[in-house]
């Protein structure tokens, strides 16, 4: 497969756990404000400490893993603050089981600094909400895996674990993918700053996969706020534009498959009024597939990396910049 060619770069963390979806959670607030290159910082945050929740702007009560708690009311919450794109990321625990959880991503940082409680969110005008994630994380033995931009305008973050309800080989599986994103060569129409969010999860055919399809019971999208309106866009290709939902390379079938791999991902806007190209995703890339698993075309070598220094990863459909690790696992 042909080497992409990156625009950024990157910095990645890895940290075992072996816990509840709280504890990815936790991991994963941990990971961000340890950053070395544009790390996060506490705007405000909402955390159960054994009898009630405490609440306030610019302390973590994130402290520890039990301070995190869902409910239908009440529930542990947190809003972080990038400290070079001042971008804020708001991380909320679910209402119902302990696996879900809700993202809500403000690109130009326009968290509210009062109003809130514990079962009431801070607000921001500009936010682009990816709602409820079933299945982040689980209480399987797994890795919380987190990649940014040196420069914080791109964060990709995504939970492996052991699933034994699909899984059976003891090693761990992508549970799903979450990414907050810059969009490059955008139209002048976009309002500035041009960002994404977007979704995508695993579907369980036996081994890792991640699609545009389905996370947990939610249906994966990438979101944006193009002109105000919450609005979503779907990733195709340059070569065939007419593929809104994703352009691969088949090996069985195509022409020169390999100069033809890691085609950049480019985004379009299908809801009426706000139809037609929006942009190209930064350094994701379509990857090559080969053979087919029950009729349908199998990701090529899912899970390897290539390149030098192991400076690329496919994974399902898409090829991503990497570090090199085990991605599902030593």
């Amino acid at each position: 497969m042909a080497e992409p060619i990156l625009k950024k770069t990157w910095e990645f963390h890895h940290t075992a756990v072996n816990g509840s979806a709280q504890l990815y959670l936790w991991t994963l607030k941990n990971q961000l404000l340890n950053m070395t290159h544009a790390p996060w910082t506490v705007h405000a945050s909402c955390g159960y400490n054994g009898s009630t929740f405490d609440y306030a702007l610019g302390v973590d009560y994130w402290v520890d893993v039990d301070d995190l708690v869902g409910g239908t009311g009440d529930r542990s919450w947190i809003v972080l603050t990038n400290s070079v794109t001042g971008a804020q990321l708001l991380i909320g625990m679910g209402s119902g089981s302990e696996e879900n959880c809700s993202f809500y991503y403000s690109p130009g940082g326009l968290y509210t600094s009062t109003g809130f409680n514990a079962s009431t969110y801070p607000t921001a005008t500009d936010y682009i909400s990816m709602g409820y994630r079933y299945g982040w994380g689980g209480s399987d033995t797994g890795w919380q895996h987190v990649m940014q931009s040196t420069d914080g305008t791109c964060l990709r973050i995504f939970p492996t674990r052991v699933d034994r309800a699909y899984n059976y080989d003891g090693m761990p599986h992508a549970t799903g993918w979450i990414m907050f994103d810059e969009v490059q060569d955008a139209p002048p129409l976009w309002e500035v700053p041009r960002a994404v969010a977007a979704a995508f999860g695993n579907t369980y055919e036996g081994s890792d996969y991640l699609t545009w399809g389905k996370w947990g019971a939610n249906t994966a999208q990438i979101k944006a706020r193009v002109n105000g309106v919450h609005t979503s866009l779907f990733a195709g290709t340059p070569i065939v534009n007419s593929y809104f939902y994703g352009y691969q390379i088949n090996n069985e079938t195509d022409t020169d498959p390999i100069e033809r791999a890691c085609t950049g991902m480019v985004l379009f806007a299908v809801e009426v009024g706000e139809e037609g190209y929006r942009g190209q995703l930064t350094d994701l890339w379509w990857g090559q597939l080969t053979g087919n698993r029950g009729g349908t075309v199998k990701p090529y070598a899912t899970g390897t990396t290539f390149g030098a220094n192991g400076d690329f990863i496919q994974m399902g459909e898409m090829v991503f910049p990497w570090d090199g690790w085990a991605l599902l696992g030593d």
